[in-house]
């Protein structure tokens, strides 16, 4: 895999969104970046480059994937970052994945027991439909991907030595999974199998919004977050962390604390910037009379509980538990007990982050609106108190009312990356 072997076409439909810069752009589509593809649809990848993109200009590798479903490779789009991210000489390159609904067509070989062998017969070849794309399905691919773009450095703009990858929910969590497993020899099998480039799979920053990584972990801390029970407060204690910016160990007595804090923050820094939020969420005041003009300056405190309680009247019907352990059935292959714990282990990412880990990004850019219930809060901040820990450079953020996520941080998010 030393070139790329598609056709170079002038992508008229971002060069007529950007019209008014005088920027065109020069699109590579459907390239395989495997050579033994199982799912010729999605594992692709499409790659777009800015007339004005120099060569060192930073790639930004996304993904659409929000609940591990399969994605083909798609085209920048104004609703999020990408066409933003051309605008300003940074290079795209949108990933396909396979995920839990991809099917392939397998062809094995049977015999008849009831007749004789009989030399130079050939075994009678039946076909069958089987899942390929389980998880750590995806996450592989975005790895090939990643060795992709990185043995073919030399023959488009833009660096491999600045991929950046970003994705909400499942996406968010891939893209810090690919970033805190690079060349971790536990995925070498598979990827070889695959026909991925023998080359590096390391990246230089992670942008993830409301990241999901193992459906498994999003129910226990869920179930943590909304009812009170379950083992999370274990797995904190095997973590040892410490709350951001204290030294104070992060347990399950003072995680509600640290949640509490980033999520006051969050609503005084809207009040600050005109956003209304009712009482009923939580704000508390030190005077009844506050000036409406000024309201930020009497918020004192926070109601945890009337947050939370909010979060729970938006989240899933049924609770996270119920919701991640259904779709961790649907995402994970159960082939073996070995396989089964082999695969929840390549998703983990508790074990992924840690100071033995050389191969870290070395930027993070992580937000979870504080009203956002697609993945448990708690997620997003052990991830991000896991990186603090290790003195990482985390740009990390709670808004409050975000209704686009795309919109309200993609301005934000290319910023960051010109910065890098």
């Amino acid at each position: 895999m030393k070139f790329f072997a598609t056709t170079i076409s002038l992508l008229t439909a971002v060069s007529m969104a950007a019209a008014q810069d005088g920027n065109t752009y020069i699109s590579y589509e459907n390239i395989r970046y495997v050579d033994n593809p199982v799912d010729s649809i999605s594992q692709c990848l499409n790659i777009f480059v800015p007339d004005n993109a120099k060569a060192d200009a930073p790639i930004l590798l996304k993904t659409y994937t929000t609940d591990f479903r399969s994605t083909a490779p798609q085209q920048p789009s104004p609703a999020d970052e990408t066409i933003l991210a051309l605008q300003n000489g940074i290079v795209v390159c949108i990933v396909g994945t396979r995920g839990y609904n991809s099917m392939c067509i397998s062809k094995y070989e049977i015999e008849n027991p009831k007749k004789k062998k009989k030399k130079k017969k050939q075994p009678t070849v039946e076909t069958d439909v089987e899942y390929c794309g389980k998880l750590p399905a995806p996450l592989l691919d975005l790895k090939a991907a990643v060795r992709y773009l990185r043995a073919n450095d030399s023959t488009i703009a833009g660096s491999s030595e600045k991929i950046i990858a970003t994705g909400y929910m499942a996406g968010g969590g891939l893209a810090v999974l690919l970033g805190s497993t690079a060349n971790n020899p536990i995925y070498d099998d598979a990827l070889k199998q695959m026909g991925a480039a023998d080359v590096s799979d390391k990246i230089l920053g992670v942008a993830c919004f409301a990241p999901l990584t193992n459906p498994l972990d999003a129910a226990t801390s869920g179930e943590w977050l909304m009812e009170g029970k379950g083992d999370y407060p274990n797995l904190l204690k095997s973590l040892t962390l410490l709350v951001p910016e204290t030294e104070a160990p992060l347990n399950g007595s003072t995680y509600r604390h640290y949640l509490k804090n980033t999520v006051y923050d969050s609503a005084r820094e809207a009040m600050e910037h005109g956003v209304q939020i009712s009482d009923e969420m939580g704000p508390e005041y030190y005077s009844d009379s506050c000036d409406p003009d000024d309201i930020a300056e009497y918020m004192v405190d926070l109601n945890l509980s009337k947050y939370l309680n909010i979060i729970r009247q938006s989240a899933y019907k049924n609770g996270y538990r119920q919701y991640f352990t259904t779709l961790a059935t649907k995402t994970f292959v159960e082939k073996t007990s070995k396989d089964y714990a082999l695969n929840i282990n390549q998703m983990s990412i508790y074990d992924k982050i840690s100071l033995q880990n050389n191969s870290l990004p070395d930027k993070w850019y992580i937000r979870h609106g504080a009203l956002d219930t697609a993945v448990p809060i708690t997620e997003t901040l052990t991830l991000a108190a896991m990186l603090s820990n290790l003195a990482i450079d985390v740009d990390f953020d709670v808004p409050w009312d975000v209704k686009n996520y795309n919109e309200y941080n993609a301005a934000k998010l290319i910023e960051w990356i010109k910065g890098l």
